[in-house]
Order: structure tokens, then sequence, then C-alpha cells
């Protein structure tokens, strides 16, 4: 049982996400724009067409559900901060599909000031 497991882990890693934003602080009112990259162990990941990215405000209450298309292991987006914005900070949570099959741990989290 436990070399099946061992063999399935290493065959079926979990994808990683690293997203580049365009500037580290937002206002209420600005548009935050990004870039994510999906990666396998070291390698670009093509296992995903698709990438979920959720905006939530101070309290943890999701503001925005975004779904991007995966191309070459890459997609960029952006979100537009409402104007009546009078949270402190954004959590960002983004994952795949294919990540949800996995510990929460590997999902995607990010507090943007």
């Amino acid at each position: 049982m436990d070399s099946a497991l061992n063999k399935f882990a290493q065959a079926q890693s979990p994808e990683r996400i690293y997203i580049h934003y365009d500037k580290p602080v937002y206002n209420a009112g600005e548009t935050i724009w990004f870039k994510a990259y999906l990666m396998t162990g070291a390698l670009p990941s093509h296992i995903s067409k698709n990438f979920y990215i959720d905006w939530a405000n101070d309290s943890g209450r999701v503001i925005a559900h975004n779904c991007y298309p995966i191309a070459d292991a890459s997609t960029h987006g952006q979100f537009d901060i409402p104007e009546d914005y009078d949270g402190q900070v954004l959590h960002v949570q983004a994952y795949t599909k294919w990540m949800l099959n996995f510990d929460t741990a590997f999902l995607y989290r990010k507090t943007i000031p």
C-alpha cells in the first residue's frame, strides 16, 4: 500500500501557483493587475485549463470570484477594487480544480494591504 501511494505521489504531484502583481499596495478604486504562473515541481504545469481566484474583504467574505483560462502554464487578469471599499486589506486565494484534490495548504494565499 505504501509503495502504491508513493508511486502515485511522484506521478501526480500538486500544482503550485505564483502570482506577480503590478505593485505591492493598493487604494480603493484602483485596479490590481496580475500574472499567475503554474508549476508542477520545477516545470511549468499543463494539468489545469482554468485558474480561479477569490478576492475577500477584511472579515473573509468573498467579494469577487473570477475564473481565467490558462495558456502555456500562465494567465493574467485584473481586479477593480470597489470605490467604496473601506477595508485595510484584501485577502487573495487562488487555485485550480486539480489543487482541490490535495491538502488546502497547497492553495495560494496572500494578504494585500
